[in-house]
C-alpha cells in the first residue's frame, strides 16, 4: 500500500482535538478481554487530558461499553470514543495522530503492530502468556528495544501515561522505533 508518512496529519480533519492525549487502541474488539478494562480505566484516572480510541465493530461497541460502564465514573466512561472502521490511508492517519499505540492483553496484536512500528509509533505491550499475545514483545525483542515492554498491568499503565505526557521520551521512543525498524 503506497503511503506518504511524510505529510503532517491535522488532528482537527479526524474529529480530535490537539488538547487531548490520544490513547488508540486499534484492534478487532474480540481482542479486549475484560482484564484490560482496569487498564483503561486507570488511564483515564491518571490522564485528564487523555481519551480511548477505538475501532466500533457490529454488535461488540455496546458490548464493551455496557462492561465500562459497570466499572468507570460518567467522567471516565464519557472519554471512551468509538470511530468507524476506515479505509487503510485513515487508519493510519489515526495511528499516526495518536500519542500511544495499545497492544490488547492478553490476546496481542500483530498486523496492527507492524502498522504502527512502520509508522514509528509507540505501541506499548504486555507480553500474553500464550503465542498470540507475545508478537510485539518478539518485534520488540528482535529490535532490541525493551523500554516500550511493561511487566505488569502497573507498569503498561504508566508506559503508556509517559509517552503522553512526556514529550521529549514520547519523541526519544519513537526515533528509536524508526531507526530499528528494518
Amino acid at each position: 500500500y503506497d503511503y506518504n508518512i511524510n505529510v503532517p496529519i491535522d488532528r482537527n480533519k479526524l474529529g480530535l482535538s490537539n488538547k487531548i492525549h490520544i490513547y488508540f487502541y486499534p484492534h478487532s474488539l474480540f481482542k479486549l478481554q475484560p482484564e484490560f478494562d482496569e487498564i483503561f480505566k486507570k488511564i483515564l484516572q491518571k490522564d485528564k487530558k487523555g481519551i480511548i480510541l477505538l475501532i466500533k465493530s457490529k454488535d461488540s461497541a455496546k458490548t464493551i461499553m455496557k462492561r465500562l460502564e459497570d466499572i468507570m465514573d460518567n467522567s471516565e466512561i464519557t472519554r471512551i470514543k468509538f470511530i468507524e472502521a476506515q479505509k487503510v490511508s485513515v487508519y493510519y492517519d489515526f495511528i499516526r495522530c495518536s500519542d500511544v499505540i495499545m497492544d490488547p492483553y492478553p490476546f496481542g496484536g500483530c498486523n496492527t503492530s507492524l502498522d504502527s512500528i512502520a509508522l514509528g509509533k509507540p505501541i506499548v505491550t504486555l507480553p500474553g502468556p500464550l503465542i498470540n499475545g507475545r508478537f510485539t514483545y518478539g518485534f520488540y525483542k528482535k529490535m532490541g528495544m525493551t523500554d516500550l515492554i511493561a511487566k505488569n498491568i502497573k507498569d503498561y499503565v504508566n508506559i503508556c501515561i509517559r509517552l503522553a505526557q512526556d514529550k521529549p521520551y514520547y519523541n526519544k521512543m519513537c526515533c528509536k522505533i524508526k531507526k530499528r525498524a528494518h
